[in-house]
This record gives structure tokens, sequence and C-alpha cells, in this order.
């Protein structure tokens, strides 16, 4: 019985090891063929876009010999042209003219595709080709359940900036994944005017704690006065992770009520607030703050310590004054601190601050 099963489990792990084997070698073929034909498509471009940058062709020229081409060669080259070899203002024009093809076509209709790279491929099209009047496919692609998807759909806020989109980046982002985040907080600073619009009702202390607190990040994103000054109220919110949030936008609101708030946000009940207030502290360098961040050297945590400290470096001399005389302090957890802190380069104060 038990020969009869490692025999079983070796010939089962002998077809795995035989189909994996053929797969690789399919997948490579394949993809030393698609390599060829794209390589070829930009070939054949090559004479069409040449005449076209001196002046002696048309971009219906470039068109024509798009159509010619097998429809996914043809949607990489015009992809490929239309980033490395046409300025910005062209783009829009050259989109317009290819956007009904049929190759065109064909490709946004992998949005349907139960594969995930072909639904990627879509949503990079639109990136490039896409007008508002694909919204739909848009607002699709950002709830794809893929995360690259989502993140190529993020792209096509360049081009398709509707307030319907835009709301629907706001509600799906504090569900992203860290990279997505980052970079849809990216695109709707460009978009600032119509992300302004959206996130202004959404900073009400009613809102739900983590969703709140990502629409804050929001607001230091965009960095307009009026939406940070929505901000302001939120730094007594019971929630700690809104808190956070209030702590780190308040370096990007340069008004007199956010030292002010900064002053009370670093006396907080949570370490985490503390530390963000004193690192935004540091970097509005406003000298009133000298004091209360030579008493946070005292702090328990010694994160909180190690940001005030670094907040008092940016305070000219009156701070690093603090940050001297700290290091005879009787407390040992501040002294190490000071001394830690006040030995660093003006280099490494930087990076480490801007860290």
């Amino acid at each position: 019985m038990t020969i009869a099963l490692l025999v079983f489990i070796a010939v089962v792990q002998m077809m795995f090891a035989a189909l994996l084997t053929v797969f690789i070698f399919v997948h490579r073929r394949h993809a030393e063929r698609r390599a060829r034909a794209e390589a070829e498509g930009v070939a054949q471009l090559a004479v069409p876009v040449r005449e076209w940058l001196v002046g002696e062709g048309s971009l219906e020229s470039i068109r024509t010999a798009l159509d010619a081409l097998p429809p996914a060669t043809a949607r990489y080259t015009a992809l490929n042209i239309g980033r490395k070899n046409l300025a910005v203002e062209v783009r829009q024009q050259f989109a317009e003219l290819i956007r009904d093809r049929p190759w065109v076509r064909e490709g946004l209709l992998q949005i349907e595709s139960p594969w995930w790279w072909r639904r990627l491929e879509a949503a990079r099209l639109l990136a490039d080709l896409g007008t508002n009047a694909d919204e739909h496919y848009v607002r699709r692609l950002l709830a794809d359940p893929h995360p690259a998807v989502r993140a190529a759909a993020t792209s096509c806020l360049r081009r398709v900036a509707t307030s319907a989109v835009i709301e629907v980046v706001l509600d799906n982002l504090p569900s992203q994944p860290v990279v997505v985040q980052n970079y849809q907080l990216m695109l709707l600073r460009e978009q600032w005017q119509l992300t302004r619009e959206a996130v202004l009702p959404r900073l009400e202390p009613s809102t739900e704690p983590d969703r709140l607190a990502q629409w804050v990040t929001v607001a230091e994103a965009l960095e307009t006065p009026d939406v940070l000054a929505k901000v302001v109220p939120l730094h007594t919110h019971d929630a700690a992770p809104v808190r956070i949030a209030v702590a780190r936008a308040m370096k990007k609101y340069f008004h007199p009520d956010s030292v002010r708030i900064l002053l009370v946000m670093i006396q907080d009940g949570d370490w985490r607030v503390r530390s963000q207030a004193a690192r935004s502290l540091g970097v509005l360098r406003d000298g009133v703050a000298v004091e209360p961040l030579a008493a946070r050297l005292l702090d328990t945590a010694w994160w909180v310590r190690f940001r005030s400290a670094l907040a008092l470096t940016q305070l000219g001399e009156p701070g690093r004054a603090a940050l001297r005389e700290a290091r005879s302090s009787p407390d040992k957890f501040a002294a190490n601190i000071a001394t830690l802190v006040g030995g660093l380069s003006p280099g490494s104060v930087i990076e480490l601050v801007e860290g």
C-alpha cells in the first residue's frame, strides 16, 4: 500500500513537472513572438512617424500604417508612439484620430475579460485614448478586483476627469493598497479643482473614522487653504487615526491656527499624534514651539523624543540651544536623544526630517 502510494505521488510529480515545462516553453515562445511582432510594428511605423516629425507626412498616414498591423501590435505601437514621439497637445489630436479604429475598440472590449492582464490593457488604452464619454468604463475599472488594474485606471484621471469619477476614487481610497493610494493621491492633486469640491463635504466629524482619516490625507495632498481650514476642527476627534492625519496635515497649513492647534496636539494622549505634531511644528519653524518641543524630550515615547529633537534642529539657534542644554538633563533619556540628534550632520538631519 505504501509503495503504491509513493509510486502514485512520484507519477503525479513527474506529470506536474512535465506540464510546467510545457507551459514555460509555450509561454516563452508566445512572449518571443509578441516581442518580435511589436518590434516589427515599431519598425514599420518608423518611416511615417519620421516623415510626420519633419513636416512631410501626416497623422493620417500613421493611422493607415497602424491599420495594417495585427490588432494587438497596433495597440502596443500606437501607445508607444504617442508616449515617445508626440507632444502632449498632439497626443489629443492623435487619440481622437484613432479612437474609433476597430483594433482600438477591440482592446477596450477587454474590460469584460475574466483575465486581469487583459483588463489592464483596456485600462492603459483608456489612459491614453479615453474621453469623458468613457466615464462608465473608468468607473468600472477603478473598482476592479486587481490592484494593478485599479492603478492603471487611475491614470485615466488625466483624460477622463469628471465629478463622478473623482467620487469613485475617493470612496474607494481607504480600502486601496498603499502603493495604489499614493498614486491616486498624486492624480487627485493634479485634478485639484474637482477633488476639492468632492472632499470638502466629506470632512465631517460624523464620517466613519478610517475613511475620514484618509480624506484628511487627501486634504493634505491638495494643500488648498479652504480645505485645510475644514480639517482644523477635527483635531479633537475621538479617533486617534483622524487626529494623526490632522497633525500631519497641519504642516501644509501656513496659518496661525496651525501652530496653535499643534501646540495642543503635542500634549495628546496618543504618542503617534504627539510625534506627528512635533514633526509638523519643525516644518512650520515657529519659534514659539521651542519650549514645548524641549519639554517633549522628556516624553515617555522614544519616537516623540526623537521627532521633537529633530524639530528643534529646524528652529534655528534657539532650538539648537535647547538641544544643547538638554544634553546635561538629569533625565538620561532626554540627554541621550539630545546627544544623538545634536551630533547629526545637517545632511543627515534633512534626510531624517523628510523621511
